[in-house]
């Protein structure tokens, strides 16, 4: 029973991750617009010239602010390329391989 429930985790992890990934992959899609939104309204700023000046500031602040965010997602990205190297990964895709290989 406790190899059952054991799978069951392991698949609920598996769906959660996947879950996680999509939504990271929002999130990113999100602040490259963002960010994109920023770069123009920054050259626009810079073309019309002193009556914009302040307006500046406020862009750069959203460019960083996206830029921070894009960090952070492929951060997060990376650390969950590492799940598959934890220990309890490796022990359920061993088990895994092995009943294939017993079905075989």
């Amino acid at each position: 029973m406790f190899n059952m429930m054991h799978q069951g985790q392991s698949k609920s992890q598996f769906v959660a991750v996947a879950s996680i990934a999509a939504e990271l992959s929002a999130v990113m899609n999100v602040a490259k617009d963002i960010s994109l939104a920023a770069a123009n309204a920054k050259g626009i700023a810079f073309r019309a010239g002193e009556k914009v000046k302040g307006f500046q500031p406020i862009t750069d602040f959203i460019n960083d602010l996206t830029k921070d965010a894009i960090q952070v997602v492929v951060i997060i990205n990376q650390k969950a390329l590492d799940v598959p190297n934890t220990p309890i990964f490796v022990d359920n895709f061993t088990a895994h391989i092995e009943k294939m290989r017993y079905f075989h």
